[in-house]
């Protein structure tokens, strides 16, 4: 059996006259139709959206401009501190320097090979300074462990816990330690 109507039943159907269509005593709800966003098609849904939507966007660009700032930060960062192996190598020159002029005989400090001596050690601090890196004042000051390394202790005027003596220059790099001083502590004065 088809259940398919005949076209004869069709044509009896339509000399009976009209059919009946349900009662408009109520009027229908139009349901809503499906959004290609998953929602619906009703313009309140579509406002929420898009503000879900700008919401979401405002994020990501708020992300992006933190990424890039880090990223400019990162840059100034390693251009800074790229050259910091190299001066690490160059600042014990620097000491070696300071313990020479310390140990030249009382007769020869007017001669004229120390004086240029002085001078290539003089360009070397200048090189050094124009890079960044500065000479930590150590003596008097409070022992700080971030930034001097003890040798030893030693009785002084200076007050107990402070740097007595500095055996061996500290260098900062842009305020960032890159070589510790190598100090003495004082013990307070000896009784």
């Amino acid at each position: 059996m088809n259940n398919k109507p005949e076209p004869f039943d069709e044509m009896d159907q339509a000399a009976k006259g009209p059919v009946e269509e349900p009662s408009k005593a109520e009027p229908t709800k139009a349901e809503p139709t499906p959004s290609p966003f998953g929602g619906t098609d009703q313009p309140d849904a579509w406002k929420a959206k898009a503000a879900e939507y700008l919401a979401g966007w405002k994020r990501a660009q708020a992300d992006y401009q933190n990424l890039r700032r880090s990223v400019e930060q990162e840059k100034v960062g390693m251009v800074k501190y790229a050259n910091e192996a190299l001066l690490q190598d160059l600042l014990p020159l620097v000491d070696h320097f300071n313990m020479a002029f310390k140990a030249v005989p009382e007769k020869d400090r007017t001669s004229s090979w120390l004086k240029g001596v002085e001078h290539i050690s003089t360009n070397l601090k200048q090189v050094l300074q124009e890079y960044g890196v500065t000479v930590m004042n150590t003596v008097g000051q409070k022992f700080d462990p971030t930034q001097h390394e003890s040798v030893g202790e030693m009785p002084s005027e200076q007050p107990e816990g402070t740097v007595a003596e500095e055996m061996s220059a500290g260098f900062l790099l842009h305020g960032k330690v890159v070589q510790p001083a190598k100090v003495k502590i004082s013990t307070g004065k000896s009784k």
